[in-house]
């Protein structure tokens, strides 16, 4: 039984971190920090267009590996010291891989040519669902007041 709870937490721990990727700032998503925020925009337009993946920080999969680790090492609880080391590397291992795999998300790489500016800019952002862009298209570039910028329809 105190195995299960063990378990059980650290499968919560490990979901949380994995969930606190799934609503990245997009275009069409802010921070609850953001809203009501002053913040600068600029205009300008598309002129190219690419899909890239966004991947997790390093931290965040060493996070995953620490929980594969504990989750090994309680699931050989009764087994030998060489046992309870080996599930403990093997969940390692699996604790951090999956945390990499699960936590690539899709992406656009927007190079933009701001109005009244001589050199385009580029900029990465997650690929949100409800927004579509195409070259040529005028967009937004909304600033925060951490210095990051997002792009939005115009």
């Amino acid at each position: 039984m105190r195995k299960l709870f063990y378990l059980s937490s650290i499968a919560f721990i490990f979901t949380s971190c994995i969930g606190k990727f799934a609503d990245t700032p997009s275009g069409s998503v802010y921070s609850k920090r953001e809203a009501l925020s002053l913040q600068k925009v600029k205009y300008g337009e598309i002129l190219s267009l690419r899909e890239v993946k966004l991947v997790m920080e390093e931290d965040s999969a060493n996070l995953g590996a620490i929980v594969g680790a504990v989750s090994g090492a309680l699931i050989s609880e009764e087994k030998s010291n060489a046992q309870k080391i080996g599930a403990s590397l093997l969940g390692a291992a699996i604790g951090k891989g999956s945390t990499r795999l699960l936590g690539k998300e899709k992406a656009l790489e927007f190079t933009i040519q701001l109005e009244k500016e001589v050199n385009p800019i580029l900029i990465v952002q997650k690929k949100s669902k409800n927004e579509t862009f195409k070259l040529g298209d005028k967009v937004r570039l909304i600033s925060t007041k951490n210095g990051r910028w997002r792009v939005a329809p115009k």
